[in-house]
């Protein structure tokens, strides 16, 4: 399943298609999630070759393009999903981690081979991102400085030294 994930991300359809397919005849052995991964990836790959082949030439080319730009784009909209959970679970922890696995997303977008209207599109959805964790950045300045990237922590510790400096037991 993975490598069949790893051939679309290189844009290897014909590979991807291969490796979902033959990731399905061992489906039992994957977990309900990975299960449902793989079907959305089936669905959207193109038909085998044998079902195109009754289609005119130039309706195949032209509906094959815009098939691997489609699986193209809700891949990286997948993976960029992705990124975005994973930022915002790391965002209270370690904000400035966060931030950099989210420019790392939007560094994938703008080198990915799509058009121009689906990069703005993403790229929009991670610059919102990367704004929210900028303004915990910044909102939260000084306890990330100090290593506390959660403010409560800083709260927590604050309570625990109420007289004279000495925690409260």
């Amino acid at each position: 399943m993975k490598q069949g994930e790893d051939a679309l991300r290189a844009q290897d359809l014909a590979k991807a298609a291969e490796l979902f397919r033959a990731a399905n005849q061992r489906r039992a052995d994957l977990d309900p999630v990975a299960q449902a991964r793989l079907d959305e990836h089936l669905q959207m790959l193109p038909a085998s070759n044998a079902n195109r082949a009754s289609a005119e030439p130039t309706d195949d080319l032209m509906a094959g393009a815009d098939a691997a730009q489609q699986v193209l784009a809700k891949q990286l909209s997948a993976d960029i999903g992705q990124k975005q959970i994973d930022a915002r679970t790391l965002q209270e922890k370690s904000p400035k981690e966060a931030l950099a696995l989210l420019q790392q997303a939007k560094a994938d977008v703008e080198k990915s081979n799509l058009p121009e209207a689906m990069r703005m599109q993403l790229a929009r959805r991670v610059d919102r991102s990367i704004q929210e964790t900028e303004k915990y950045i910044l909102d939260n300045k000084a306890q990330i400085e100090r290593g506390r990237a959660d403010p409560r922590d800083a709260a927590q510790d604050a309570g625990q030294h109420r007289h004279y400096g000495r925690p409260v037991q």
